[in-house]
């Protein structure tokens, strides 16, 4: 379970020789089961106009971020369905502020990060029933953003640190650890974690893997900047490879990328990776429709791209799911849905072959 609050050519997997597939993803392309999924759109309260689901964890509880009009305008409050029939627990702790969540791990500890009017900016986890506890700085480091949060309750994300600046960060019992950076780089962020101990991110402008105290690159053919947003606990990594006017959905099994096949369309990320290697993201249709149309929830199974509203049972005519955040070993997808102007939140429960 991972994710990332990154808000972000139909290609073949194979992109040269020396990137070509390996023995690993040829079994599964020719050993694809497309699955079928029923949908929930998870139930708001009446005020709500919009939400949004981050992350789901092996329980199929989900976290998730929930817009309304407030008193003061607009507002932003992290959300947790335990049940998805049933109405969400909403954040408090932070008075009139907005905050977003970004992961939910197996207890149902949410990370998220927010405003406080009388403290500023805030990263925290948060179970329901119970207040925000913001992350406090620690020797002067700060948490710019907390991205994700593993079973035993260690985090990721940004920090920053006395005269070292904006650093890739794990923090252990609220104490933040420098991860390090690839040489000639000054900042970088960490994105996803798995439960093994792997974290991903980037150093400078490229994707980087941590593991057991080292860091690696992971490349990508070609000058563009690029980002691990998330990964699984046998290490491979997804995210996206940023060139020309958007980014491009890439896999890394070991440290050489492949850039995964869109919908039709230029564009797309890949948000997330479970242990049985499904990944699940955005990626574009083609020719595209009108602004915000032509994005589509997408699922990919041994190097192909599926449309989710394809693989859905009876999903609404009027309901489009427009993309997906993530997605936990049992197969369990999340992510939002557009009917008409308005964004929903949406759990996938898989239905069978």
């Amino acid at each position: 379970m991972s994710t990332s609050r990154l808000f972000v050519r139909a290609l073949p997997l194979v992109l040269a020789a020396a990137f070509a597939p390996d023995a690993a993803a040829q079994r599964e392309a020719a050993a694809v089961q497309v699955p079928r999924f029923r949908l929930t759109l998870l139930p708001t309260p009446a005020e709500v106009l919009s939400s949004s689901a981050s992350a789901v964890n092996e329980q199929g509880g989900v976290a998730g971020t929930l817009y309304s009009q407030g008193p003061l305008g607009n507002l932003v409050q992290t959300a947790y369905w335990a049940d998805p029939d049933l109405q969400p627990a909403v954040a408090t702790g932070l008075g009139a502020g907005n905050s977003q969540a970004a992961d939910v791990n197996a207890a149902g500890s949410v990370a998220g990060n927010g405003t406080d009017p009388d403290v500023g900016y805030v990263s925290f986890t948060w179970m329901a029933g119970q207040e925000v506890q913001p992350l406090t700085d620690v020797a002067g480091v700060s948490c710019d953003l907390l991205q994700a949060l593993d079973d035993r309750g260690v985090a990721v994300g940004i920090g920053t640190f006395p005269e070292l600046g904006v650093r890739p960060t794990r923090w252990t019992d609220g104490v933040p650890e420098d991860l390090g950076l690839l040489p000639g780089d000054f900042d970088g962020a960490a994105f996803g974690m798995s439960e093994a101990g792997h974290v991903v991110g980037r150093s400078g402008m490229e994707a980087a893997r941590w593991f057991q105290g080292a860091i690696e690159r992971l490349e990508f053919p070609g000058d563009a900047s690029s980002a691990a947003l998330a990964v699984n606990v046998r290490g491979e990594a997804v995210g996206a490879v940023y060139s020309g006017p958007g980014p491009h959905p890439v896999l890394w099994r070991k440290t050489h990328g492949v850039e995964l096949p869109t919908l039709g369309g230029p564009n797309g990320w890949a948000a997330a990776i479970n242990g049985r290697s499904w990944i699940v993201g955005t990626t574009e249709t083609a020719p595209p429709g009108p602004e915000g149309d032509h994005q589509r929830a997408t699922l990919w199974i041994g190097g192909q791209a599926f449309d989710l509203n394809a693989l859905t049972i009876d999903l609404p005519d009027d309901v489009v799911l427009a993309g997906a955040a993530d997605v936990n070993d049992a197969g369990q997808i999340v992510g939002h849905a557009l009917i008409g102007d308005t964004s929903r939140g949406f759990l996938l429960e898989p239905a069978g072959n």
